[in-house]
């Protein structure tokens, strides 16, 4: 397939300050920057209630998790004495074309170019960091950023409108992007949307598209900014939020190396040991048996956490928080938690006080499950819905960028392939948008991701 790479300009100063940790940071003329957003992630409740008692409020728990500056691309670029006061082990690079193939074939992982974005202009992977001879590819960003806002805005005019009108959202922006991704999903909820207002719409899927792209460049801006401030590469592999924030192609290869392990217990990543380095601090993170005033976990059990999903799918438990606009990971969660899964510090938890604190893995789906670990990957949906068992967390990645998209919950199965779907049928538990549904139903949609996004993975986390 010929690749459209738009020309980039380059403004980043070589500094060669060690051979330890090195990132490679496509600028694109311009300084890829991040502000601090932070999630409010504790709440008051009453820990003496019972599950489905407790008050937990989560208005204002962000999906993403991170913020962004109000322009993404700064005109300023990387100078030289921006790096003085970083860590005497940073290198920042440019990612060359040739760079891109070399670091991708080293760690065997395919190439990002997808030919759904070329009418934006292209979108590719354009950053890597290098711990010592070790790349981490991240996500991939648009080739020309600028043009596919604008090639984007052309192309779904009528559901940019649309969004804008029912909610009064401001002009279709870099700086006002996080507004329409909200209000994308929730939509398909609103009784007064257009009558082609749906996922299945070639507008829709265009915009959810780019979409994606914009929240990859977010988590890129993240982990660059992380990266080019810490002290040393154990510092960098103990950072639990920013192992969280990695494609999920590259925590698969951080664990095969065994410089990262899985908690399989209460979920969750540590490091272990880097180029003889071991992370002495960092082991795994036992559950919260001290979580004052809270009756002791029993074992998990997936009919009660099938019962929580068929109770709440539709109507959201008012005792605990909705994220308006991206409630499904929450959901999720909370149906994890009453199937009896442990408190833990990396997942959920609450101080001597009785006030919970949450991590990011309880409301990003990404993020839940690198915590939760995934035990199945496809790229079918046949084999996908032939593999699924009662009680089983389902998630996707749409445009097969490295990062989970959504969280669903599968309250029953067929006991066997139905011919005229085409796949064993499931039943959907889920919220944004809310509903316990057979996968055949057609506002369901998770049967037909694959029909307009040919690069859609599926994904199964078994308790």
């Amino acid at each position: 397939m010929k690749k459209n790479f738009a020309k980039l300009a380059f403004s980043v100063s070589l500094v060669l300050l060690s051979n330890n940790l090195i990132v490679f940071a496509q600028n694109s003329g311009n300084n890829l920057q991040s502000e601090s957003n932070e999630m409010i992630n504790e709440s008051q409740v009453n820990p003496n209630e019972v599950l489905d008692e407790n008050q937990i409020n989560l208005d204002e728990v962000l999906e993403d998790g991170h913020g962004i500056s109000d322009n993404l691309f700064p005109s300023s670029s990387i100078e030289t004495d921006h790096i003085d006061t970083v860590c005497d082990s940073i290198q920042i690079l440019s990612m060359d074309d040739e760079k891109k193939r070399n670091s991708i074939e080293e760690i065997g992982k395919s190439y990002f170019d997808d030919e759904g974005f070329q009418s934006m202009g292209g979108a590719s992977i354009q950053t890597e960091i290098v711990l010592d001879n070790l790349g981490i590819p991240l996500y991939p960003a648009f080739n020309d950023p600028q043009f596919a806002l604008s090639s984007v805005k052309s192309q779904c005019a009528g559901i940019i409108n649309e969004l804008k009108t029912a909610y009064g959202l401001n002009d279709f922006s870099y700086e006002h992007l996080d507004e329409y991704s909200g209000k994308l999903m929730a939509h398909l909820d609103n009784e007064n949307k257009s009558d082609w207002y749906d996922e299945l719409d070639d507008q829709f899927v265009a915009l959810s598209g780019f979409l994606d792209i914009y929240g990859d460049m977010k988590s890129n801006s993240y982990m660059i900014s992380t990266a080019a401030t810490a002290k040393s590469i154990p510092e960098l592999l103990s950072d639990y939020d920013f192992l969280l924030e990695l494609p999920y192609f590259a925590i698969d290869d951080l664990v095969e190396k065994n410089i990262i392990g899985r908690n399989e217990d209460i979920g969750g990543l540590y490091f272990i040991s880097f180029n003889g380095t071991e992370g002495t601090e960092h082991s795994p993170i036992s559950p919260d048996t001290q979580t004052p005033n809270l009756t002791a976990r029993s074992a998990y059990s997936k009919a009660n956490a099938r019962q929580y999903a068929r109770d709440y799918a539709r109507n959201p438990n008012p005792n605990f928080g909705y994220i308006e606009n991206a409630d499904c990971t929450n959901f999720v969660s909370q149906i994890m938690l009453a199937g009896g899964k442990n408190y833990s510090p990396t997942w959920i938890t609450a101080n001597a006080f009785g006030v919970w604190k949450y991590t990011k893995a309880w409301s990003n789906a990404n993020k839940f499950v690198e915590h939760w670990k995934l035990d199945y990957t496809f790229t079918n949906h046949v084999s996908f819905s032939k593999k699924l068992k009662k009680g089983d967390y389902i998630t996707y990645d749409k445009i097969g960028d490295g990062k989970w998209d959504h969280m669903g919950f599968v309250v029953n199965t067929k006991p066997s392939y139905d011919a005229s779907l085409g796949y064993k049928d499931y039943r959907v538990a889920q919220h944004t948008s809310n509903y316990l549904r057979w996968a055949h139903v057609k506002k369901c949609g998770w049967d037909t991701l694959k029909s307009k996004y040919p690069k859609c993975i599926y994904g199964i986390v078994r308790i």
